[in-house]
């Protein structure tokens, strides 16, 4: 099992904090508690809503799975934390998912 870099950037409160401050995942968040409409038009929550039935929240923190939704303001500083490890595309693709998530994630890595 991968194992969190030690000096992870981030914890459940500032998540939090970013979370609820973000537009799209503020949104997001209320999607999860009251239910989701049949449709999504907009850009940016279309890919929260393709995987609605994963989405959950909990200490103020979307979690998709056992991953939790990282906020885009903190996505640099995770992806600084992952890449600090060296373990090459493959392996820091596998230790994100693990954690981890937001759209375009393999991607961003």
């Amino acid at each position: 099992m991968a194992e969190t870099p030690a000096d992870f950037p981030v914890d459940v409160d500032l998540i939090a904090s970013a979370t609820k401050r973000d537009r799209t995942l503020s949104r997001v968040s209320h999607y999860v508690l009251s239910g989701w409409p049949d449709r999504v038009t907009d850009s940016e929550l279309r890919p929260y809503w393709l995987h609605r039935s994963e989405l959950s929240f909990h200490e103020e923190c979307i979690l998709f799975g056992c991953r939790v939704v990282v906020p885009p303001s903190l996505r640099e500083p995770c992806l600084g934390a992952l890449h600090k490890t060296h373990a090459g595309v493959v392996q820091t693709n596998a230790l994100a998912r693990s954690y981890v998530w937001w759209p375009q994630l393999n991607h961003d890595i």
